[in-house]
C-alpha cells in the first residue's frame, strides 16, 4: 500500500507522483470534467478526500479511447468493457460476459454478485424460490439463498405474489398462529379473529403452547399405535 499515485510512462519509468494523507487503493478515472480537451485524473483515498489532479503544460491529452472504463478491484490491468467492477480477466475466471453487465438477468450487476452479495452470478434465482436475486434485495428485502425467508412453511414467492403476507414475519396478523399454520387449517392468515380453533386445555391459552401440545399428543398417539402393530 501507499499513500501516492504515481504516473509512469509506457517504458516503466517514474513521471511524477502525488501524495496524499492515506492509502491510495482505488483505481483512478481519466476524464475531461470541464471540456477543454484536457484529461483531469480522479480518484480517491483513504484519507477520505477525493482528488482531482489537473496537468499543466499540456496543450491537448490526445485520444484516451479508455477513459471511459471503470477500473478493477483485481487491479489486473484488464480493461473492464461494461463497468461492471470486473474486469475482462476476471470476467473470463468467473464465467461471466465481458459485454454484459448483468450476466444472469436478475437485476443485479456481475461486480454485485461476486464481491457484495455473494449470490450467483450466472444464476438469476439463487435460492430457486421464483423470485430473482435482484428483486430480492432491492425489492422485497428477503434472502436470496433461502426460499422461506421467515421460515413459517410458505416460500417467499407465494407470500408475495399469492398471498399478500409479509415474507419477512412469521405471524403476519400477529394472531399467534404462523402463516404456514393457517393455511392448514385454511384460516386467514392476514386476519387476527380468523385463526384455528384453541381446543379446551388446562395448559396456558398461548395458542403457540397449545400447538405444541397437540403436536406431542399426536406424536405420542402415532408411536402409541406403531407399538401396538409391531405387536
Amino acid at each position: 500500500n501507499s499513500d501516492s499515485l504515481y504516473c509512469l510512462s509506457h517504458s516503466g519509468g517514474l513521471e511524477w507522483s502525488f501524495a496524499t494523507g492515506g492509502d491510495v487503493q482505488s483505481s483512478p478515472t481519466v476524464v475531461d470534467l470541464n471540456n477543454d480537451g484536457i484529461l483531469e485524473i480522479v480518484f480517491g483515498s483513504g484519507d477520505s478526500y477525493l482528488y482531482c489532479l489537473r496537468l499543466y503544460g499540456v496543450v491537448n491529452s490526445g485520444d484516451a479511447p479508455w477513459y471511459k472504463y471503470r477500473g478493477s478491484v483485481f487491479q489486473t490491468g484488464r480493461m473492464d468493457s461494461d463497468s461492471d467492477l470486473l474486469d475482462a480477466y476476471s470476467e473470463d475466471y468467473y464465467g461471466t460476459l465481458v459485454n454484459d453487465p448483468d450476466t444472469d438477468n436478475d437485476g443485479l450487476e456481475d461486480g454485485e454478485e461476486v464481491l457484495i452479495y455473494r449470490t450467483d452470478w450466472l444464476i438469476g434465482d439463487t435460492d430457486h424460490d421464483n423470485l430473482t436475486d435482484g428483486s430480492e434485495i432491492n425489492n422485497y428485502g428477503t434472502s436470496p439463498f433461502l426460499n422461506d425467508t421467515d421460515s413459517d412453511g410458505l416460500t417467499d414467492y407465494y407470500e408475495i405474489i399469492h398471498e399478500g403476507t409479509d415474507p419477512l414475519n412469521p405471524d403476519t396478523d400477529g394472531d399467534g398462529f404462523s402463516d404456514g399454520l393457517e393455511k392448514i387449517f385454511r384460516t386467514d392468515p392476514l386476519d387476527p379473529d380468523d385463526h384455528p380453533p384453541l381446543p379446551e386445555t388446562n395448559v396456558s391459552g398461548n395458542p403457540i403452547i397449545i400447538s405444541i401440545v397437540l403436536l406431542l399428543s399426536g406424536l405420542s398417539f402415532l408411536a402409541f399405535v406403531l407399538r401396538k402393530r409391531r405387536k
